[in-house]
């Protein structure tokens, strides 16, 4: 279930930012890594924006996606990039 509004806005809120700040993982091939980030604001989401940085032999085999606590997948990328590095 989800609320939508319908109409012109009422409030746009404050922004909040979360982030899992600088993190170096390696990804393995063929492997999975997860990176949590604590959101602990809470209240209806208008927008997300995701920001990534990544070093990896073949981006083009990446799959990037943000998960929710509920489960929630939401792909971000999916094997874009070619062979070349990052």
């Amino acid at each position: 279930t989800y609320a939508l509004q319908i109409g012109a806005p009422t409030s746009t809120g404050t922004p909040a930012t979360s982030s899992s700040g600088n993190v170096a993982v390696p990804i393995p091939d063929s492997g999975t890594v997860d990176i949590p980030i604590n959101v602990p604001q809470t209240g209806r989401v208008g927008d997300v924006n995701v920001k990534v940085r990544l070093n990896h032999t073949f981006d083009g085999d990446l799959v990037l996606s943000i998960v929710a606590p509920d489960g929630t997948v939401v792909p971000l990328a999916n094997n874009r990039g070619g062979a070349g590095d990052n």
